[in-house]
């Protein structure tokens, strides 16, 4: 629902009061949308998006990050430069993350794909953690909406990106996570020996359960830390 939030300073109420002025029925929001024109319309979304984004607070942002993102990457097509299409891919990062946690991973496989294509191949050489969080959180949800043959393939590519060990070590940990939900359980052990290897760690399986081996690994590599990015808008 379309809405304008301004400051009734202007008309006369009282200063920090906030109103919101927002169509009855649903009825007179399609009559007034109609009238816009087609042409008009992703430039429409695009300033709806960015004036919703000037108005919240960081954890508002949050809280309604699915609007958000529906009016910004509505108007997608009117980015005109790199800043842009990358404050919209870290948007549509949070929201596949979001969706994530609330089950929806076919809608966080979308948010993540079109991240992806905002910022294409250069945010490996202009922002390499960024780009490896969005290439973890994909494979993910690849792998969570039964797109297993685009998972694995991503898989291989992803980790040729990754110079350093220790992270390719923990993508081998997500992968073996994501075998883990999909009852892969005789590919379990593999992938994690593959991981631990690359850290320099040799195990032999044999001597112990495989549920412990497997819950080893996890522990060695579970990290409760949230790093959590802050995201201003272009100028």
């Amino acid at each position: 629902m379309y809405f304008i939030k301004t400051s009734t300073k202007s008309i006369g109420y009282g200063e920090g009061m906030d109103v919101e002025y927002q169509f009855a029925h649903d009825k007179v929001q399609q009559v007034f949308y109609s009238l816009i024109p087609e042409s008009e319309r992703q430039q429409t979304h695009f300033e709806i998006g960015k004036l919703l984004f000037d108005s919240l607070s960081s954890d508002q942002i949050d809280d309604q990050i699915f609007q958000l993102v529906f009016h910004l990457n509505f108007g997608a097509g009117r980015i005109t430069n790199y800043q842009q299409a990358k404050w919209l891919a870290q948007l549509n990062l949070n929201a596949g993350k979001t969706a994530k946690k609330i089950i929806a991973y076919d809608a966080a496989y979308n948010y993540l794909s079109l991240a992806q294509q905002l910022v294409g191949e250069k945010i490996w050489k202009d922002d390499g953690d960024l780009a490896l969080e969005l290439g973890q959180e994909f494979l993910d949800c690849a792998y969570q909406t039964n797109r297993f043959e685009e998972a694995e393939l991503y898989f291989d590519s992803l980790l040729t990106r990754i110079p350093d060990n220790v992270k390719k070590a923990e993508l081998y940990y997500r992968k073996m996570i994501q075998y883990q939900h999909l009852s892969k359980i005789d590919n379990i052990l593999d992938i994690g020996l593959k991981g631990l290897n690359l850290l320099g760690l040799k195990f032999f399986p044999k001597s112990s359960p495989l549920i412990v081996f497997i819950e080893l690994i996890k522990s060695y590599f579970f990290d409760k830390r949230q790093n959590r990015r802050r995201i201003d808008s272009p100028s």
